[in-house]
């Protein structure tokens, strides 16, 4: 599916308002205004000026940077110090998005932190409001049967302290033991009693939780308030020290051919409408930079969250400019601007570095040839399912998530380790997979998966003993690396030397050199003195043996460098 960029910007940040063909459609665009709702929320501020201002100023933030490459939050508290963008509007598009409900869920710290705060979700679906409403009958008595058990739990914690005081006191000279120990008793058989009412307090919840009703689709999204309001602006980024009200509106700077927002709208729609138009001059050059970095390692501008003052010059600025124009008269085509790219002369050159080149340009600015970089986490885990046989590349049938249980919301920020491992255990490709913050997969976490809780232009690259350590010892590895010496000990037919091909073939996509196959002959071949029938043969005495071998060198082949870069 190509959804044209400038459409996939509208759906993005003003898709409820768009009009829907069907109720399918209508759900769909909703699901995608979540763009707005799902960053990082301050949950343990108390004060609901400070925590509504600091969600719309994400919002600005995440905007400005990640469809125009502008810091335009800089301008909260005084005009941009390098850019020409204003206090004023900062706050033009504040007061678009402080117009904006976004429904991003509830916080977990207290009643004080969430008394506030906004508290649905949206639900989406052909039946969602009798699924909705019979969710929340349900959803209220789980609340009650979950204070119920906590209740009871508190109630026998008392009582334990109690008992353990009575003990201690016990124990101290000159104790009345004639009164003490009766009393030792009876808090005995208290604990008794409160260890009953626990375990039927518990019983009852979860006999309730298994008979959860149908639950509706839930969504992240966002929606326009009653009324529009206007934001005035906040001296210094200060919610107690206000100035005048500044009317609601986009970046001066830049070009508005919808020019002034209606009174009684929120101007959500037309600030979309700004953002994906073929007039604005940055939104179609920031992506185009941001798929050249994606396909070439490094963008034609280097810092593709910052088209700023302080930000780099395009190495090819014409180039730049062509390809974006290229990419708006071809309807915003992902799929073209990635096509023309892919092949383009310059996608095709080798990686291997010219000495007089690399003395000239050591960092490969000019593109004259095909910088080396290493493969992605996600790419790396789908690479390994690739050479054990198990990727599944089709799309799951449902949501990974849809085998929690959908009214155990603490699930989701208390996963046991197993189910953890459970959750990302899937044959499906890695871009498939859930991304929970705070329960990356380790593998993720050791090769530099970004932070889910910001946006990230560009990943780190680090080399550390513990990547090379998890290929050596992970559990996961070691099954997909014996998934594979399964796979390839299958056939009875073919020697070692053609399984050698088939795996280089597999994890390389090339031929392994005579060397290559003679090294790793000689490893599966065992010892020297092993009697062996020729070459790729092995006795009957080393049969049990070679499983494991096997399962090393391919452990080996998926822990080498060239593995896991791109060449």
């Amino acid at each position: 599916m190509d959804v044209p960029y400038d459409q996939f910007l509208r759906e993005q940040v003003a898709g409820d308002l768009l009009p829907a063909s069907d109720p399918r459609q209508a759900d769909r665009q909703r699901i995608a205004t979540g763009f707005l709702a799902m960053g990082p929320k301050a949950f343990e501020e108390s004060k609901p000026d400070v925590f509504r201002m600091d969600v719309i100023d994400e919002q600005i933030e995440v905007i400005g940077r990640s469809i125009l490459g502008l810091s335009i939050g800089c301008a909260r508290c005084h005009d941009h110090k390098f850019d020409p963008i204003p206090t004023r509007d900062y706050y033009a598009i504040a007061g678009i998005l402080g117009g904006t409900e976004t429904l991003y869920g509830h916080g977990t710290r207290g009643i004080k932190a969430t008394a506030f705060h906004n508290t649905a979700l949206q639900p989406v679906g052909p039946d969602a409001p009798r699924l909705a409403k019979a969710g929340q009958d349900y959803l209220d008595t789980l609340q009650a049967l979950t204070l119920k058990q906590n209740t009871a739990r508190s109630d026998r914690y008392r009582v334990v302290r109690w008992l353990s005081d009575a003990k201690v006191q016990l124990g101290k000279p000159g104790a009345d033991a004639a009164k003490l120990q009766p009393e030792i008793e009876r808090l005995n058989a208290l604990i008794g009693e409160w260890d009953i009412k626990v375990k039927a307090a518990e019983t009852e919840l979860s006999n309730w939780q298994d008979h959860a009703p149908e639950m509706p689709g839930w969504a992240m999204a966002s929606r326009d308030k009653p009324a529009p309001v206007n934001c005035r602006i906040h001296v210094r980024g200060e919610v107690t020290n206000l100035g005048e009200e500044v009317p609601r509106g986009v970046l001066r700077v830049l070009p508005n051919p919808a020019g002034r927002i209606s009174p009684s709208s929120s101007g959500r729609l037309e600030l979309a409408g700004w953002l994906a138009g073929a007039k604005n001059p940055l939104t179609a050059r920031v992506y185009v930079n941001r798929v050249w970095q994606h396909l070439f390692g490094q963008g034609l501008v280097t810092t593709p969250d910052d088209f700023g003052v302080n930000g780099s010059r395009p190495s090819h600025p014409q180039l730049l400019d062509y390809l974006a124009l290229r990419f708006i008269g071809h309807g915003w085509s992902t799929k073209k601007l990635v096509r023309e790219l892919v092949t383009s002369r310059t996608y095709q050159l080798s990686s291997q570095p010219v000495p007089a080149s690399l003395a000239a340009d050591s960092e490969n600015t000019l593109a004259w040839r095909m910088s080396p970089r290493r493969v992605d986490a996600e790419s790396l885990r789908d690479a390994i399912l690739v050479v054990s046989g198990r990727l599944n590349p089709a799309r799951p049938s449902s949501e990974i998530l849809a085998a929690v249980h959908p009214y155990r919301h603490g699930e989701f920020t208390t996963f046991k380790p197993q189910f953890g491992q459970e959750l990302y255990d899937s044959p499906h490709r890695g871009v498939y997979l859930p991304v929970i913050r705070g329960l990356p997969p380790e593998m993720f976490q050791l090769f530099d998966f970004p932070s889910a809780e910001r946006p990230t232009s560009r990943r780190d690259e680090s080399t550390v003993p513990a990547q090379a350590l998890f290929f050596m010892n992970s559990p996961w590895v070691i099954s997909e690396s014996r998934r594979a010496t399964a796979g390839l000990l299958s056939n009875p037919t073919r020697d070692d030397a053609t399984r050698v091909n088939q795996l280089f073939e597999r994890a390389f996509s090339r031929k392994p050199t005579p060397d290559e196959v003679k090294q790793a002959l000689a490893y599966l071949s065992g010892p020297a003195d092993t009697a062996f029938t020729g070459p790729g043969h092995v006795s009957k005495a080393e049969a049990d043996a070679r499983p494991e071998r096997w399962t090393s060198l391919v452990q080996a082949i998926l822990g080498s460098a060239e593995f896991r870069t791109l060449r």
